[in-house]
């Protein structure tokens, strides 16, 4: 058996943990808004023909826009009306059929939205906006799930005091700012962007930005060069959201460590985490996914106490406390948040959890027993942020380990339960790569513990680990829609690859670009 810190020789993918801004792969919603901008020279003709063209290569064949492996109604509808909308707009020879096909496809998905637990990142808002711009079109459309929709919309703007941005007070509902009428947007002047050029790092609401100032012949010099940045960086589309450098640096450490890693293991480690630690202390303390997003959020600051802590800082965590209100029992992401995040919740209780001597288990008893209520009979622990149930269950079951025994047993059955016969792991049909990662490194956890006897669970999965691994992986992350943070999975390639050589077990894996 490998010993615990023989590093990695048989991972033929160098994973960068300090590359410039993060990278969250293309997302067709986002493009679909970059499609839309008209050029400055000729306002009938596409700023960025190829945005046009990375949308009508990206309709699937049942007429839809989104993953082609993955379902998930919500993304669908939404990446398909901004397709449409971005056709409409420019009525190239050919898209007529695209367009037909696209609404066909939106009835349909429509349909399937109320079975759907969790809505993406400012779905209640941006839904109508772009209803509105599809016109009459939209009168066809399945009235209940209208209904449904409008009444979260309403349930949103009681939480939200006003959409109307103040450059000094930044919102975390800026990140959807797509959602304002063109004539609403095209007053905003330029102190809404951030020195990347961006609006709130989001390419939609820099896209609808910049158009609307282009309609009425003005432009944006920073918004545009932000996105032609981006443009060449995803070869023609762009991701929901950059930059995202805090995110994609804390989670990519937090595989590392829930690996076995140290924190001095890799030369990359320790620079890292002093700058995640000048982070944590500039400004209010705590974290966003970005030093370009200036509001904290939830899952961001847990996960990045708990990786500061394990690097050895000692860090306050006033941060973890004033995210929770005098009589909620549980932690929020977000202040204007419809729902609380269950993950966000797991990664409090790890935070909460990682403190010598807990002394804050008054808060850690909050929320076992309120991620206790938040159980369900078929996927056990479902969220907000990512759309597999294994994501959430994986750090579920380290979670409660030595706190909530029955819940950690649970989450373990679950997985168990839940093996294909290839040995991976998939809540959408043939096993993932990175659903079938985040298994094994949660039952190498609890076979270190001795609370997993037979380690062949986790070695039968290596042969179909190995072959996802060369395969491109499919966009489970939930955002505007679904995206997949490139660099997160690749880490955790790299650390789920360790874990299998302790077992004997040593691959060799050239990760898919």
């Amino acid at each position: 058996m490998t010993s615990h810190h023989t590093p990695i020789t048989h991972f033929n993918h160098v994973v960068d943990l300090v590359g410039e801004g993060g990278w969250l792969d293309t997302d067709i919603y986002s493009t679909a808004w970059v499609a839309m901008v008209p050029s400055l020279e000729n306002r009938k003709s596409p700023a960025w023909p190829q945005a046009l063209n990375y949308v009508r290569d990206s309709q699937l064949g049942d007429g839809s826009w989104g993953d082609p492996q993955i379902y998930y109604a919500h993304a669908r509808v939404i990446n398909t009306m901004a397709a449409i909308i971005a056709l409409r707009e420019w009525s190239f020879p050919g898209d007529d059929a695209r367009i037909g096909r696209g609404l066909a496809a939106l009835h349909r998905d429509m349909l399937q939205i109320p079975k759907e637990a969790h809505q993406p990142i400012g779905f209640e808002l941006i839904f109508p906006s772009l209803l509105s711009r599809l016109g009459d079109t939209s009168q066809h459309f399945p009235p209940e799930v209208l209904s449904l929709i409008d009444q979260l919309h309403t349930q949103k703007m009681s939480l939200i005091n006003s959409l109307t941005p103040d450059p000094k007070k930044p919102h975390a509902w800026w990140f959807s700012m797509e959602m304002l009428p063109t004539s609403e947007l095209a007053t905003l002047q330029e102190q809404f962007l951030d020195e990347m050029g961006s609006v709130a790092t989001s390419p939609a609401a820099t896209a609808a930005l910049l158009r609307a100032r282009r309609l009425l012949g003005w432009d944006s010099a920073p918004a545009a060069d932000y996105l032609e940045r981006l443009l060449e960086k995803g070869k023609g589309a762009v991701p929901f959201a950059w930059p995202v450098e805090i995110f994609e640096q804390l989670w990519m450490l937090d595989t590392y460590r829930r690996a076995g890693f140290g924190p001095d293991d890799k030369p990359e480690f320790r620079p890292l985490l002093d700058s995640l630690y000048r982070q944590w202390q500039a400004g209010a303390p705590g974290l966003s996914y970005s030093a370009m997003f200036p509001i904290n959020d939830g899952d961001i600051t847990a996960i990045g106490y708990t990786v500061l802590t394990w690097g050895g800082y000692d860090i306050s965590d006033d941060p973890l406390l004033a995210l929770w209100g005098d009589d909620e029992d549980c932690s929020k992401t977000y202040p204007n948040e419809l729902g609380a995040s269950v993950s966000t919740n797991i990664h409090m209780l790890t935070a909460l959890r990682s403190q010598p001597g807990m002394p804050r288990f008054h808060y850690i008893e909050k929320i076992n027993r309120w991620l206790a209520s938040q159980v369900k009979q078929e996927t056990l622990f479902d969220d907000k942020w990512h759309l597999s149930p294994f994501y959430t269950v994986s750090h579920a079951l380290s979670a409660f380990q030595g706190l909530n025994p029955a819940l950690a047993n649970e989450c373990m059955t679950f997985i168990l339960a839940h093996q294909q016969s290839d040995g991976g792991w998939s809540w959408f049909g043939p096993s993932t790569l990175e659903e079938t990662a985040h298994c094994i490194l949660a039952l190498n956890e609890v076979h270190k513990l001795g609370l997993l006897k037979d380690p062949a669970y986790i070695t039968c999965a290596a042969d179909i680990f190995r072959e996802l691994a060369s395969q491109p992986a499919p966009r489970m992350w939930i955002g505007k829609a679904l995206y997949h943070p490139t660099k997160i999975v690749d880490a955790l390639v790299e650390a789920t690859s360790r874990v299998l050589a302790e077992y004997g077990v040593h691959l060799t894996i050239t990760r898919a670009s």
